[in-house]
C-alpha cells in the first residue's frame, strides 16, 4: 500500500470509531436525561413522534399469581384511515422491556410481538386502543425501574417507569399542572357511575388546545393492562379544534359517565377484583391524566 492510500485508510478508521463512540455518548446522555418518569427517551436515536403525540401509558403492576409483576402499554387514537395517529396505531410491532435494579445494572430483558387491537369504525374514521404486556418475577434481584419501548416500523417510543414502592410513579398527574381533577366512583344499582371533577387552578399554557370534540374519557383496564371498557368507545366526535374547559380560573366542571359493568370483550359482567381507572382530559401538546385504583365486587 502506498504511503497517500495508507493514510487515507487510517484516517477513515479513526473517523469510524470517532462516530461509534459519539454514537454511544448519546445514548448514555439519553437515558441519564430519563431518570424522572415518564419522560419520553431517545433510546435508539428515532422517536415515532406521530406515536408519542398520542401519550402511550406504561405501567408496571404486581402480579398476585406469580409474586412477580406484570408490565405493559396502552395507547389509543381516531380518524380518518390515513391519518398520522391511525397510521402510527397500526405500525406498531414489539414491545420490548429492559428490567434495571437499584445499581442500573439490567435484570433482565422481555420482548413481546403479541400486539393486542381493538376499536371501531363509522363512515371511514375509526378509533382504535392498542396495547401489550408482557410479565417478569424475579429471580437475580429486584428491579427499580424499567425502560420500556414500544417499536413501530418508524421509530419507537421509549419511556422509564419506577417499580411500585421503589420511586415516583409516571402515572401521576403532570407537575405545576394548571387543572386539578378529581375522580369518584358512586354505585349506581349494578353499574357504577365515574363523576370527573376539574377545576383550573391557572390559566391554560400558551398553544395549548382540544384536538377534536372529545372533552374527556375515562377508562378501565384489568391487572394485565386490558380495557375492558371505555366512555368513548362506540362514540365519534366532531374534528373542530376548541379549548380545554374550564376556561376561566377558578371555575370548576363537572363530567358524568355510567359503566354498566360489562367487560366490553366478552359481554358479559367483569369479574371481582381490582381495576386501574384512567381518566384523561385529551389537551395537546400533553394530555392531563389522572389514575386511580377501583375494587370491583363483580355484582
Amino acid at each position: 500500500m502506498t504511503r497517500p492510500l495508507a493514510l487515507m485508510f487510517l484516517g477513515l478508521l479513526l473517523a469510524l470509531s470517532a462516530a461509534a463512540c459519539h454514537g454511544s455518548q448519546s445514548v448514555a446522555r439519553n437515558e441519564e436525561a430519563g431518570q424522572t418518569a415518564g419522560k419520553i427517551i431517545d433510546a435508539n436515536g428515532h422517536i415515532d413522534s406521530a406515536l408519542a403525540a398520542l401519550d402511550p401509558q406504561f405501567y408496571v403492576s404486581p402480579n398476585e399469581d406469580t409474586a412477580g409483576y406484570v408490565l405493559g402499554f396502552s395507547v389509543g387514537g381516531g380518524g380518518s384511515p390515513d391519518s398520522p395517529e391511525m397510521t402510527a396505531l397500526r405500525s406498531i410491532r414489539r414491545f420490548t422491556a429492559g428490567i434495571y435494579g437499584a445499581d442500573g445494572a439490567e435484570i433482565a430483558h422481555l420482548t413481546t410481538d403479541d400486539i393486542g387491537r381493538s376499536g371501531t369504525a363509522s363512515g371511514g374514521d375509526g378509533s382504535v386502543m392498542v396495547y401489550a404486556r408482557t410479565a417478569w418475577a424475579p429471580k437475580n434481584g429486584n428491579g427499580a425501574w424499567a425502560l420500556m419501548s414500544i417499536e413501530t416500523d418508524r421509530g419507537s417510543v421509549t419511556r422509564r417507569v419506577a417499580f411500585p414502592g421503589t420511586g415516583a410513579d409516571a402515572s401521576q398527574t403532570r407537575k405545576n399542572s394548571p387543572l386539578e381533577m378529581s375522580l369518584d366512583a358512586e354505585p349506581r344499582g349494578n353499574s357504577m357511575e365515574f363523576v370527573l371533577t376539574v377545576r383550573r387552578t391557572a390559566a391554560a399554557p400558551e398553544g395549548e388546545y382540544r384536538p377534536n370534540g372529545e372533552q374527556y374519557r375515562i377508562e378501565i383496564m384489568d391487572d394485565g393492562g386490558e380495557v375492558i371498557w371505555s366512555s368513548s368507545r362506540g362514540l365519534m366526535f366532531s374534528q373542530m379544534v376548541g379549548e380545554i374547559a374550564p376556561k376561566k380560573v377558578g371555575e370548576e366542571i363537572t363530567y358524568r359517565a355510567i359503566w354498566s359493568g360489562l367487560d366490553y370483550r366478552t359481554h358479559e359482567r367483569a369479574a371481582p377484583g381490582r381495576y386501574r381507572i384512567i381518566a384523561t382530559l385529551p389537551a395537546k401538546p400533553a394530555p392531563y391524566i389522572l389514575r386511580e385504583e377501583l375494587t370491583w365486587s363483580g355484582r
